[in-house]
């Protein structure tokens, strides 16, 4: 999960490579009107601050922590 620019991941989202659950704007952006907004998605108050990134990793629990 990410949090990312629109303009880097949009031609992945078009391809199917990536699938975006939310925009963290106020409204839902022009280029995508169809991915709701965090607060359409059960998150109100919810948006990104400018300047700010986020992202995480995630694997089953199985995974081996050393490689």
């Amino acid at each position: 999960m990410s949090f990312v620019n629109t303009s880097t991941t949009l031609q992945h989202l078009r391809d199917g490579r990536l699938r975006a659950i939310a925009v963290a704007e106020m409204k839902r952006i022009d280029a995508a009107p169809e991915i709701p907004t965090l607060a359409e998605s059960g998150l109100p108050g919810s948006r990104r601050r400018r300047g700010w990134a986020w992202g995480a990793l995630g694997a089953p629990r199985a995974t081996s922590s050393t490689g």
